[in-house]
Parts: C-alpha cells; structure tokens; sequence
C-alpha cells in the first residue's frame, strides 16, 4: 500500500488533565482544521490523488456544533478520473455528565466507489465510556434515513441503524495514537451495510509541529455493481498546531 506526503494545517482538540462539572462543554470555544495532502489509494482506485479536508467545532453552553468536509480528486495523463466529496454537519448536546444527544447530516458524493449522491440525517445518543489520563473511549449509537443515487444502477431508500467508537490512546507524552470506527446498517436491505475505519498515529515534534501518519479503509458490503466493496487511503504528513 502507498503511502504519500502531505502538508497538514490542523488545530486539533486540546487535551483535558482534570475532569470538569456536569454540564459544562468542554474544549475551546472554538477551533478549526485544514488539510492539503497527497493521497495513494487502493481498491477501486490505485493512482495517486489530491486531498483537502477541514472541520469547524464551536461549542456554545452544553453544545458542540461540528462541520467537517473533504474533497478528493484522481487524475492521469492530465484528465480528471474520479473525485470524492464528504460533508458532515452535527449538533451535540449533552443531558448527563456522561452523555449526549446528537442528530446530524452526512453527504456523500463518491465517484470512486460508483456513488453520485448519498444523504443521510440521523439522531443518536454517545457516551463517553472512559476518560483517563492515558485512554478515552466514545461510543455512539442511533437511528436514521439515508438516500443513494448511484452510477447506472438502482438507486437506494432506507431507514437506518449506526454505531460509532472513538478510542483515543496516549502512549507517550509526546504521541497519541486514535482509532475512529462507524458502521451503518440498512433496516431494509440486509446485505447493506458498511463501515468506515479511520487509525492514526501523531507524535510532537516540538510545541508546534507534529509527524501524523493515518491509513483509512472504507467497506461497502453491496457496493455498486461493477465496483469493489474495498477502498483504502493511505496518508503521511506534518502537522501544524495554533
């Protein structure tokens, strides 16, 4: 598998050394992210591509509104040969020390696997499991509506289910290593369902810089005939906290 060399722009959320009240938000009031990167590929697309994603976190009293997007785009000889475009807009509210409420919206444009459109509204609630000095451990979980459009096949209606883990390890004081897990799973079509699953390492090189590499692999159980159940985006790059 490729791996690649980017320029990553990210402010990521700041770490949290004493638990905080009940129902306080915690983080800054906000923060943002941006990244440029060449990404290598594999599955259903094997040459090197372009990369840019970016997320935006405020956090209001009790509330945490995200957006996140990223955009990637294959080329060869010069010519366009897929792109993939990802939004997720969330809002968050938490009821209890340990939980939240959530609903949110997910669209998904993904030439590379055959998908022309995919949106997706769900609600949920998350709860943090674990919150130590070394580990965090979020679970979620919740129920919704997705809409498929895709290339020259029959398109997609269901209700859904998803579940989602965020696992985040300090191995050292300088390196964390975080591991993003999401499954989606149709209530109609058995057969349908897919995961996401995102493992990333960072280590600090000084106050400012830090060295992250990531390997992402997306599955799709029924894909798209014509098209792989199996992508996968390797990543490399230097990242830049303020």
């Amino acid at each position: 598998m490729g791996m690649v060399v980017g320029v990553l722009l990210i402010v990521p959320a700041e770490g949290r050394a004493q638990p905080k009240p009940p129902m306080v938000t915690e983080g800054k009031p906000a923060e943002g992210a941006a990244e440029l990167a060449y990404v290598a590929t594999g599955g259903n697309s094997t040459t090197q591509a372009i990369g840019v994603s970016g997320d935006l976190a405020l956090r209001p009293p009790l509330l945490v509104v995200e957006t996140k997007l990223a955009f990637l785009r294959q080329t060869a000889d010069g010519e366009t040969q897929a792109k993939s475009f990802n939004w997720l807009l969330r809002g968050s509210r938490r009821f209890r020390e340990r939980y939240w409420g959530f609903g949110q919206y997910d669209y998904l444009r993904n030439l590379f696997a055959g998908v022309e459109h995919r949106h997706g509204a769900e609600a949920g609630i998350s709860c943090q499991v674990i919150e130590g000095d070394r580990h965090r451990l979020v679970l979620d979980g919740g129920l919704g509506y997705a809409r498929e459009l895709r290339v020259a096949a029959e398109n997609r209606t269901s209700a859904t289910a998803a579940a989602g883990a965020n696992y985040k390890l300090r191995v050292s004081g300088t390196t964390d290593l975080i591991n993003e897990l999401r499954a989606v799973q149709s209530l109609d079509e058995v057969p349908d369902w897919r995961a996401n699953n995102q493992l990333s390492l960072a280590t600090k090189i000084n106050a400012i810089l830090s060295l992250k590499v990531s390997h992402t692999l997306r599955y799709v159980n029924d894909p798209v005939p014509g098209f792989e159940r199996r992508d996968t985006i390797a990543r490399m790059g230097v990242v830049a906290k303020f």
